[in-house]
């Protein structure tokens, strides 16, 4: 029963994801990237609390504050703070459908540290073919429809080397942030939903501080009329929501139930739920190899769950 749980959350986190990935989407092409780390921080952190205290009591959450914890969960809140950053930062210099496969190698680079560091055995070599298929398969679900054509010629005619990057820092720092839950979640007493809410916290005064510093330096200026910047912060409220209430606390009680080797790859699959959601929603049109890229994530998760 537990092993079936741990898959529900881990697409549970994957759906959460494909959903936010369509919000951030519309809100971060002219945000600032500590803002919106701080906005995502200020409507997941009360939510986090409440439940936090009806679940688990002032106790779980009092605990982390321990110091063999409080440090590793610190270090695991930023890590996750400089993806997010590099992830929004890399939306204004490269398309959503660019950056977000590339993002979406994550679960190759918390595999590599997983193991490497020895904190989860390999039970199967079919969690990394799946893991490899599903990386591959996120790539390909990436690529631009033809009616978007005219979009990527110009990239690429431009190779945006800086968002490239910028999307492959992100895909590392999630990994690294993903290594570290691991060991979080070994330690007595500890839980998803208390220990979001305090990586929430950290991160929200992550984003206050980069806001601040790049409004003041002058490396920021706003180009939104109040009508834009009204809409951009509804849509990060709601992808605070989304992505860590909901998001986040499901996939770490997936790692805490089937282990990160397995739960990270199948919540990778946001970007195929994103896809499917523009089919059905949006009206997109898929391309044959957006096509193939879902047959593989397919396969890779069936290969991952075996």
């Amino acid at each position: 029963m537990g092993i079936y749980l741990g898959i529900a959350l881990s697409l549970l986190a994957s759906v959460s994801w494909g959903l936010n990935s369509i919000i951030m989407k519309k809100a971060s092409a002219t945000e600032e990237p500590g803002r919106a780390l701080l906005l995502r921080s200020v409507s997941a952190a009360p939510a986090l609390f409440v439940l936090s205290l009806f679940f688990y009591g002032w106790e779980a959450i009092i605990r982390i504050a321990h110091e063999d914890v409080f440090w590793l969960m610190v270090g695991s809140a930023t890590t996750v703070a400089i993806g997010d950053f590099s992830f929004i930062a890399s939306l204004k210099k490269i398309p959503v459908t660019i950056s977000l496969p590339i993002a979406s190698s994550y679960p190759l680079f918390g595999a590599i540290f997983i193991l490497s560091l020895g904190l989860q055995p390999l039970d199967s070599f079919l969690v990394i073919w799946g893991t490899i298929l599903i990386v591959l398969g996120v790539g390909l679900i990436g690529q631009q429809s033809s009616n978007e054509g005219a979009n990527v010629s110009n990239f690429r005619t431009k190779w945006n080397w800086a968002g490239i990057l910028l999307a492959l820092s992100a895909a590392v720092f999630w990994g690294l942030s993903i290594m570290q839950l691991q060991i979080l979640l070994q330690s007595p007493g500890v839980n998803g939903i208390t220990l979001t809410l305090w990586r929430t916290l950290v991160i929200a005064l992550w984003g206050y501080g980069i806001h601040k510093y790049r409004i003041k330096s002058g490396n920021f200026e706003y180009n939104q009329t109040t009508q834009e910047r009204d809409s951009a912060t509804i849509y990060f409220l709601l992808s605070g929501i989304l992505g860590w209430v909901i998001g986040a606390a499901a996939f770490i009680y997936a790692i805490q139930m089937i282990g990160a080797l397995i739960a990270t790859p199948l919540s990778a699959t946001n970007t195929l739920i994103a896809t499917l959601l523009g089919v059905t929603v949006l009206h997109e049109k898929v391309t044959p190899l957006q096509l193939l890229g879902i047959v593989m994530v397919v396969i890779g998760s069936v290969l991952v769950m075996i």
